[in-house]
């Protein structure tokens, strides 16, 4: 048994660390929480940092439903490696303060402590077990890991989910008021289609209950809407709404406590529906905002707090319909058309309750600003006038220009030639061509030379031959770019094949919006649901494909299984890149040579400041690793080698990717579930990626 009381952390109301006295035991251990003058119901968050690596840590919940509660005590099971460990302990759904929290571990079984596993949260352990590939035992021990991850089993609940993660006692608020930089003015601009009415009631109701000061509430009325705006802007910031569009009484207050964290010209926050009695449902958890998503129209709603000045520059820079997504549209473009997109954050914290009566600009309104904007910026593209908006890329002179399709293959299989055939077949765009690269240490044998006939009769196919013993994805396709000069490079695995003739001229169209570097596209499994619509980095632990399984057709959670969106990786089964970009970035990583090679060569291209957009219009069939089988099937220990060097290179962005939110999970199956518990904090910096 090891103990440790311990002490509180400076500037950081009820956090604590210390060590447990004692020399750690390797295995699982019961974890015993008792804080001092708190209720029954608060939650601990527990990190481990081992003192003989660094970069390594643990950040698991204390499961709260696995033993009767006595006397305060928490119980959870935890496992500990070869370390001097380092305890981190942040309560939370705490009344006040504590004093002090006691920390017990009790080294327990394996058997004892996989029950408790799966007894603390049985659903994480199934999905865990069913999408694990291998034998039995490498099953159970997915489903173990993932249960042990997740944590305290909330089922989805997310009134739970509120009730732990975003409740705000008037102590955590007066020490957050306490603690601000500066008390900038602030005027809220309510904008309302007509004056009276109960959904502009309730959001005037919620602006007057603000612990924030408010300078000035302005209601922009059809006729007087450019007298408030005025009006408004004669404070330092003014925060926007729709009427219908509800403030917790909180909102302005955290809104300007980010304000003080960090330089920005404007902020926008998630959001969730309530009901007529308080009922709160369906939150948007939003990424961070990028040309795509803007284009959807998806981020436009819900509080957003911009300068004052910048506010006067995007309505005098073009006449914009009096709504208050147009206005924030506006106001995101006039900075991104300035270069100061990078200005504009997220804030991942609830701070609009959405009725269902909250008026809604026209999609034809908020389309005619995209579109408008959209023009001046000189991007070939125009949005849909349907919720949400749908851009469609107009290509023009770039789809004129040379593909190179690299297909590193072994020349074997006939569904990999049946797929080859079909891309070479049904492809409309009309100036590519197709390099094939065959890595093996001997000359093609009969049936590779019959196979690679095919091919060059079926189109503009050319055979290189790498002549190594071992294959190397991240060589294969460095050869391939090498030994071709076309405008654009596309990776393509061998088992892909079309859905549409027309997908390689819309991936292409994306590239004139001039900051992207590499497109993605949609895929799916044969049976239509889908096996890459982008990837998440920190999903699973180090990163993973987004909405797999989802049928087609299916929009997923905020419709981001449809829209285009910019995403930190797209796979390497399908991704077109601008030459320059790709030799820029100095392409693949030959050390990575059998997989996660896709995802820093992603990660290096945005570090370089390059967008990568997942074109969800783009649809292909994948017939997943067909050619070359699982990419660590025969080789487990240079997966552990490989996944520690990414840990290592993108530790930023695996802890935090900026297009998925903080308050999702990252254990998967379903990325879109509530984390528990959120990967946020008021006092910690947040990566939100290169500006």
């Amino acid at each position: 048994m090891m103990h440790v009381t311990l002490t509180p952390l400076p500037s950081y109301p009820n956090e604590f660390v210390g060590s447990p006295l004692g020399t750690n035991r390797i295995g699982w251990h019961l974890i015993l929480l008792r804080a001092r003058r708190q209720p029954l119901d608060w939650i601990a968050t527990v990190r481990v940092f081992c003192k003989k690596n660094t970069a390594g840590t643990q950040r698991i919940p204390v499961a709260l439903t696995l033993v009767k509660q006595v006397f305060g005590v928490k119980l959870g099971i935890l496992f500990l490696g070869d370390c001097n460990a380092l305890f981190r302990v942040r309560l939370q759904n705490v009344s006040d303060t504590a004093d002090s929290v006691d920390l017990t571990l009790l080294s327990i079984p394996s058997l004892i402590a996989a029950i408790g596993v799966y007894l603390q949260n049985p659903t994480a352990f199934r999905d865990g077990f069913q999408s694990a590939r291998g034998s039995w035992t490498a099953q159970v021990r997915k489903g173990l890991l993932a249960a042990a991850l997740k944590g305290q089993d909330f089922k989805n609940d997310y009134r739970l989910w509120t009730r732990y993660f975003d409740t705000w006692s008037e102590g955590r608020l007066q020490r957050i008021a306490d603690a601000l930089s500066a008390r900038p003015s602030v005027s809220v601009l309510v904008f309302c289609a007509m004056e009276n009415g109960a959904a502009l009631a309730a959001t005037l109701a919620s602006v007057r209950a603000q612990t924030y000061p408010v300078a000035a509430l302005c209601i922009a009325t059809p006729g007087q809407a450019e007298k408030a705006v005025h009006s408004a802007a004669a404070n330092e910031y003014v925060a926007i709404l729709q009427a219908g569009e509800v403030l917790p009484r909180h909102a302005l207050l955290l809104l300007v406590h980010e304000l003080g964290r960090q330089e920005t010209d404007a902020l926008l926050a998630d959001e969730d529906n309530i009901g007529p009695d308080g009922t709160r449902a369906d939150p948007w958890f939003k990424p961070q905002p990028s040309l795509t998503m803007m284009c959807s129209g998806l981020l436009s709603r819900g509080v957003w707090i911009v300068r004052s000045s910048v506010l006067g520059q995007a309505l005098a820079s073009a006449a914009v319909p009096g709504w208050a997504e147009c206005i924030r549209l506006a106001v995101w473009f006039m900075l991104h058309s300035a270069g100061g997109a990078h200005r504009i954050r997220r804030v991942p914290r609830l701070l609009t309750h959405r009725r269902a009566d909250t008026q809604a600009a026209p999609p034809a309104m908020l389309a005619q600003v995209v579109n408008m904007f959209l023009g001046g910026l000189g991007v070939q593209a125009t949005v849909t006038p349907e919720f949400p908006l749908r851009l469609r890329w107009h290509g023009g002179e770039l789809t004129t220009r040379q593909v190179n399709l690299i297909v590193p293959t072994r020349l074997r299989g006939s569904i990999q030639l049946r797929c080859l055939l079909d891309v070479l077949a049904h492809t409309t765009y009309r100036n590519f061509k197709m390099l094939i690269v065959v890595t093996q240490d001997a000359p093609l044998d009969k049936a590779q030379r019959q196979a690679a006939e095919r091919l060059r009769a079926a189109g503009p196919v050319r055979i290189e031959l790498l002549r190594r013993a071992s294959f190397n994805y991240s060589l294969a396709n460095n050869f391939g770019a090498s030994r071709t000069d076309g405008a654009f490079i596309c990776l393509l695995n061998d088992d892909v094949s079309t859905l549409d003739g027309d997908w390689l001229d819309r991936m292409v169209a994306v590239f004139s919006d001039k900051n992207v570097g590499i497109v993605g596209a949609k895929l799916y499994y044969p049976n239509m649901t889908t096996q890459h619509g982008g990837v998440i980095m920190g999903l699973g632990g180090l990163a993973d494909h987004v909405n797999r399984f989802l049928p087609r057709g299916e929009p997923g959670y905020m419709w981001r299984g449809e829209v285009d969106q910019e995403l930190s990786v797209v796979t390497g089964a399908c991704l077109l890149v601008r030459r320059d970009v790709f030799e820029r970035v100095g392409g693949l990583d030959e050390a990575l040579a059998t997989g996660f090679n896709d995802v820093d060569f992603c990660l290096r291209a945005r570090a370089l400041r390059y967008s990568v957009v997942m074109a969800a219009s783009v649809e292909l069939i994948h017939h997943e690793t067909l050619s070359f089988g699982h990419h660590y099937a025969d080789i487990p220990d240079q997966e552990a080698a490989d996944v520690a060097l990414m840990q290592e290179r993108w530790a930023a962005v695996c802890a935090a990717d900026p297009f998925h939110n903080p308050n999702l999970s990252l254990t998967g199956p379903n990325e879109w579930a509530l984390a528990v518990p959120p990967r946020v904090n008021l006092d910690e910096p947040r990566y939100e990626g290169p500006p």
